[in-house]
């Protein structure tokens, strides 16, 4: 069985989907728990499409079949129903300094590996054209998320791109309402639903904005719902979580994939763009 998240093909594929197959897609975006342990007749019948219809749906997907899709769904209601759980997994009173080291070094990697199966290289075209497109761009994060947030801001500058970031909410809020048709909003949260990021998320839309959303890969992100394209990051904490390790690496992993892909648009300007930004030519300067 493939382990991606069924939430990230479903979005990575809706540019393909027909209407009959769009309308399976959204019933099992919006009902999960309710399609999870349904026979494929009985979604035939909530989807008022024919089984022969689900299965090719399934095999678009490049699924097995209709049970692979339901094992799919079974492991994201399963992390999904995880959420509430705090708990610090790399370290106890029991554990040594070479297993706390062991086992968060293990976790982070599993982290940026899960999430590498969550996005399709076509989400990371899509998203840096929206980069390339964009007039302005304006990035959105809370705690950890903003830590993100901000090196990506310092590697759009270098190659400048008219990009703001601040770690002050208010400013964040009326930085997203002064957007307008032609810019962009990258807005990170892992959860999807931190008040703040939805709501400036919404003001931006309202004001002709693009959304790009940096999530977790859940059918409860509701960013996800408001953007207008994703990148997914794997589900691989809790979200009461008492720090945000794997999470923050599965995000920054994300936006480094993005950046270059970015880059690769127009490789020799970009490159020529970030060599004028070092500051390793500018030494005698510095120490004056």
């Amino acid at each position: 069985m493939k382990q991606v998240s069924i939430l990230a093909l479903l979005q990575n594929y809706k540019p393909d989907f027909s209407p009959t197959e769009m309308n399976i897609a959204n019933y099992v975006l919006s009902n999960p728990e309710d399609v999870y342990g349904l026979s494929i007749h009985e979604l035939s019948a909530k989807t008022y499409v024919s089984s022969a219809t689900i299965t090719r749906f399934c095999h678009k997907l490049h699924l097995e079949g209709y049970r692979e899709f339901q094992a799919l769904l079974a492991v994201e209601l399963a992390v999904s129903n995880q959420e509430t759980t705090a708990h610090v997994a790399n370290a106890g009173p029991a554990c040594s300094t070479q297993e706390i080291i062991s086992r968060n070094t293990r976790k982070n990697i599993q982290s940026v590996e899960m999430t590498q199966k969550c996005n399709s290289p076509e989400a990371y075209d899509q998203a840096a054209q929206m980069i390339k497109d964009a007039k302005n761009i304006c990035m959105l994060g809370m705690g950890a998320s903003f830590l993100a947030s901000r090196d990506f801001f310092h590697k759009l500058i270098r190659i400048r791109k008219n990009c703001s970031s601040s770690s002050d909410w208010h400013v964040q809020l009326v930085q997203a309402e002064s957007m307008d048709e032609g810019d962009l909003v990258i807005a990170l949260s892992y959860s999807g639903l931190t008040p703040e990021i939805l709501i400036a998320a919404r003001a931006a839309k309202a004001a002709g904005a693009k959304v790009l959303a940096i999530t977790r890969a859940s059918h409860r992100s509701e960013l996800a719902k408001i953007a207008d394209a994703c990148l997914y990051v794997a589900p691989a904490e809790p979200l009461a979580r008492t720090s945000a390790s794997a999470s923050l690496m599965a995000q920054l992993s994300v936006l480094d994939n993005l950046f270059l892909t970015y880059i690769n648009t127009d490789f020799d300007k970009n490159i020529e763009l970030i060599s004028r930004s070092s500051l390793a030519d500018r030494k005698d300067e510095l120490i004056r």
